[in-house]
C-alpha cells in the first residue's frame, strides 16, 4: 500500500469513529460530450455524445452513445460500453447495420433500440484498467470520474498513455505524467499532463515504421495531452466535475512549427445520484457477440476470438472454455474459431 492509500485509510477510520464517515463510493453520473478532430486549426470531424458512468470503488462501467442527430451515418454505433473490474478492461460496441431504421424512429419520435436481430455486437477484453480510446469519449469520462485508483497506484510517474500505440512499439505505451487530485471526497482528478518524450513513429512507403525524434524544438519533449476538471460542483455529498476537457496536441512542424490541437473532448455533467442500484458493472450482451481476447499477450498469444451468446456472462481467464480456445488457437493460429451453430435471437 502506498503512502496516499494509507493516508486515505487512516483518515477514513478516524472519520468513521467520529461518526463523520464519507458516503460509500458509489455513484451514477450522466452528461454530454463533444468530440472534435482538428487539422491545422480546422475541425475535420465533430460528433456529440451522451455518457453515463456507474462507479463502485475501483469498479466502473461507462456507456457512450451518439446523439440522435448523428443518425444519418451509414454505419451507426448505437452505443459503446467500457468497464473495469480492477484487473481487466471490458469493451463492447453495439451497431445497427441499418442506419435507416434510426431515421424512421426519429420521424416517429420513437428513439428506441432497433430489432436486436439486426444488431452487430463486438467485444474485447484485455488486461489492465486504462481505456485507450479515440472517438468514444470514454477516456475523458474515465479521467473525470474513475481514474484516481489507477493514478494512486503509480509510484514512478510513468503511466499508460491514452493514445493508440502500435503493439510494434511497446516502449511508447508508457509516458511521464504529472497530475493533481482534488482532496474532497471522492478524490477525483483535478488535472493530468501527459508528457511526450520527444519521439514519434515515422511512416514511409519504402521502409518499415521507425521511432525517430520529433524535429526541433520538440525533440526534448512536450505536453501532448492534458485533462482538466474546469468546474466542480457538490452533489449528494460528492465533489465532482461539472465541466471537464481532454485535449491532445501535435507539432505542426510542416507548416507553423507550433503545437496545434489534434483532438478535443469537452464534457458536461447533467445528472448525478449516489449509488448504482445494484447494477452489475459489466457490459451486457443483447445479441451473440464476437469477442477479441487480449489477456494472454504475456503468454505469447496476442489475441484470439470466440463468441458469447446473448444474456451470457463474460468468460473469466480461468474458465475451462478459455483454456480450450487457447489450445485451439495455438494449434492453428491462422484458423478463426467457428461461429455458433445457432445465433441467439
Amino acid at each position: 500500500m502506498n503512502l496516499k492509500s494509507l493516508l486515505a485509510l487512516v483518515i477514513g477510520v478516524c472519520l468513521s469513529r467520529l461518526g463523520l464517515a464519507a458516503p460509500p463510493l458509489e455513484f451514477t453520473a450522466e452528461g454530454e460530450l463533444t468530440y472534435r478532430v482538428l487539422y491545422q486549426g480546422e475541425t475535420t470531424y465533430h460528433i456529440a455524445k451522451n455518457f453515463r458512468i456507474q462507479r463502485s470503488g475501483n469498479r466502473w462501467l461507462i456507456r457512450t452513445s451518439d446523439q440522435l442527430a448523428a443518425a444519418d451515418l451509414d454505419h451507426f454505433n448505437l452505443y459503446e460500453e467500457t468497464a473495469a473490474d480492477g484487473f481487466n478492461l471490458y469493451q463492447l460496441t453495439v451497431q445497427d447495420v441499418f442506419a435507416q431504421s434510426w431515421q424512421l424512429l426519429l420521424a416517429r419520435g420513437e428513439p428506441e433500440l432497433p430489432d436486436p436481430r439486426r444488431l452487430t455486437v463486438l467485444g474485447k477484453v484485455s488486461a489492465g484498467v486504462v481505456p485507450v480510446e479515440t472517438t468514444t469519449g470514454v477516456d475523458a469520462v474515465w479521467l473525470a470520474y474513475a481514474a484516481t485508483p489507477y493514478f494512486d497506484g503509480i509510484t514512478n510517474g510513468h503511466v499508460r498513455t491514452l493514445q493508440l500505440i502500435s503493439p510494434q512499439f511497446p516502449e511508447l505505451a508508457t509516458v511521464i505524467a504529472s497530475w493533481r487530485v482534488e482532496p474532497k471526497f471522492p478524490r477525483v482528478l483535478a488535472s493530468v499532463d501527459y508528457h511526450n518524450d520527444g519521439r514519434t513513429v515515422v511512416q514511409t512507403a519504402d521502409a518499415p515504421d521507425q521511432i525517430k525524434p520529433w524535429p526541433a524544438p520538440y525533440e526534448h519533449g512536450f505536453v501532448d495531452a492534458k485533462y482538466t476538471a474546469e468546474v466542480f460542483t457538490n452533489l449528494a455529498g460528492f465533489h465532482v466535475p461539472l465541466k471537464f476537457s481532454y485535449t491532445t496536441w501535435w507539432p505542426d512542424y510542416a507548416a507553423t512549427n507550433r503545437l496545434v490541437i489534434a483532438s478535443s473532448v469537452e464534457g458536461r455533467l447533467t445528472r448525478f445520484k449516489a449509488g448504482v442500484n445494484g447494477a452489475p458493472l459489466l457490459p451486457k450482451f443483447p445479441r451473440t457477440a464476437l469477442i477479441t481476447d487480449q489477456r494472454f499477450a504475456g503468454d505469447g498469444v496476442r489475441e484470439f476470438n470466440y463468441t458469447i451468446p446473448a444474456g451470457a456472462s463474460w468468460l473469466a481467464a480461468t474458465d475451462p472454455k478459455i483454456d480450450a480456445y487457447l489450445r485451439m488457437f495455438k494449434k492453428n493460429p491462422a484458423r478463426p474459431l467457428p461461429p455458433p451453430k445457432k445465433a441467439a435471437p
